[in-house]
């Protein structure tokens, strides 16, 4: 969990902005090879943009929602040599809705 927060002000723009983050993650041990790991966050940025003589600004106060969730799995394969880490990660935010983000890796001993 986190919040950032920070001002920017000169002749040509002024700014502020606070950004909230909260995540949580759980790790289970299936089985000596299988191991599952999931989670859920969420981000909230909201920020305040003031006008100056050189920029004029339409909406000043905005904020925005960032919602995921994720699984992924681990598996030890061929005697332990082989790791095969497949996964996905689902989020939703104000601009282009949900979007789906799957994910695998194979990696072979050397």
């Amino acid at each position: 969990m986190y919040h950032d927060w920070y001002e920017r002000h000169d002749r040509f723009i002024g700014e502020s902005r606070h950004t909230y983050d909260i995540d949580v993650q759980h790790n289970w041990t299936l089985s000596r090879r299988f191991n599952l790991t999931s989670g859920v966050g969420y981000r909230r940025s909201t920020d305040n943009v003031d006008s100056t003589d050189f920029s004029g600004v339409e909406d000043p106060s905005r904020s925005s929602n960032l919602f995921s969730a994720f699984a992924q799995t681990t598996a030890l394969l061929i005697h332990n040599r082989v790791q095969l880490t497949f996964g996905s990660k689902l989020e939703h935010n104000d601009y282009t809705g949900y979007e789906f983000q799957p994910s695998l890796v194979c990696l072979g001993a050397q």
